[in-house]
């Protein structure tokens, strides 16, 4: 079964990143024949590669340090290949002379490995949109094989085999999208509402290694986040009287192994809104887990005399209270079907299973 809200979503921004070791050597070679050059890294470095409708870029944070007769006197921050025009268009490195100089052979190479890297594929060609991209599961296998076969070359000059991918760790993937209509997922739990137009950041860290994620068995999420610029609605719903109220407006979840969910950063509204006493505690409860109202008789003298301290503490339970219902919501929800998309089984990434 496919995701059915995916024909409701624009992706507008995709990145890929991972943390490059202190001293990883990436490159060693000679330019112009007899200039000795050393691309390194002088700190833990993350390599970040994000897609746009524009382009592909790649960059460095920080940079990275380019030796000339072992010294230090270029630092590379990015490299950027332009859709539109199909060729590489910006390169940012050190404006000194070596700069000059070793930017043309870098340029030179890059431009030669992102013709290999994009062989046979649209990506080739001008003014190519990864959106319209009516073949693009065609296009990111060609991509993949293109790139397993250039690393293998890639691999045979670097130093050491410093650059395999067992060096690699902290991978993250980050998506961002906008919906195009508004969606809205329902559970036994209630329901969660994004609205038409609403911008969403999604960040996936995984565990371990990069090359862990090559192994299904070793691939697991560390931890996702949402993060919406506009406002996701969180809503209680009343079967029989088929209405819905919006219980708190959620701007940033965080989902943890095992299909844990928490809210970082939400705004309650309603009786969440009003939430200084217990009484408006148990009336949650009753409303988000289906729990009949019955107080212990210390909550009933808590709710009739109220005490400063009471809106805290009670905050506090509120916040638990969704958390809860929200990782009830999220497992049920995912565990219907664990691989909505072919080759990714989200129960095994989360330890559901």
């Amino acid at each position: 079964m496919s995701l059915p809200f995916l024909d409701k979503i624009e992706p507008t921004f995709v990145a890929l990143s991972v943390d490059l070791p202190k001293g990883l050597v990436l490159n060693e070679q000679k330019v112009l024949g007899f200039i000795q050059v050393k691309l390194k890294t002088a700190t833990l470095t993350t390599l970040s590669l994000s897609l746009t409708t524009e382009g592909l870029q790649v960059h460095f944070s920080p940079s990275i340090d380019i030796e000339v007769f072992n010294a230090i006197q270029v630092k590379w921050d990015r490299v950027f290949y332009d859709f539109r025009q199909a060729k590489i268009s910006a390169l940012e490195v050190s404006d000194n002379f070596w700069g000059k100089i070793i930017g043309t052979s870098l340029r030179n190479q890059l431009s030669d490995i992102s013709q290999k890297l994009f062989k046979n594929t649209p990506l080739k060609k001008r003014n190519y949109n990864p959106i319209a991209d009516q073949s693009l599961q065609l296009t990111l296998q060609t991509l993949q094989q293109n790139a397993q076969s250039l690393s293998k070359n890639l691999g045979s000059q670097m130093i050491g085999g410093s650059f395999e991918m067992k060096n690699f760790r902290n991978t993250e993937l980050g998506l961002s999208f906008v919906t195009k209509e508004k969606i809205q997922f329902s559970t036994t739990q209630g329901a969660i509402v994004v609205p038409k137009t609403g911008k969403i950041a999604l960040s996936v860290q995984f565990e371990g290694y990069a090359k862990d994620l090559m192994i299904t068995e070793k691939r697991k999420i560390k931890q996702i986040q949402f993060y919406s610029e506009e406002d996701i609605f969180l809503h209680s719903v009343n079967k029989e009287a088929e209405i819905q109220k919006a219980l708190a407006v959620m701007q940033l979840i965080e989902i943890k192994p095992k299909g844990k969910v928490s809210l970082l950063q939400w705004l309650p509204l309603g009786i969440i809104q009003k939430a200084g006493n217990v009484e408006s505690a148990l009336k949650l409860l009753r409303v988000v887990l289906s729990l009949e109202n019955i107080a212990p008789e210390a909550l009933r003298k808590l709710m009739t005399h109220p005490s400063p301290t009471e809106a805290k503490v009670v905050k506090g339970i509120t916040k638990i209270t969704i958390d809860d219902a929200l990782t009830d919501a999220f497992i049920e929800t995912v565990t219907q079907d664990c691989e909505p998309v072919k080759g990714i089984n989200i129960c095994h990434l989360l330890n559901l299973e």
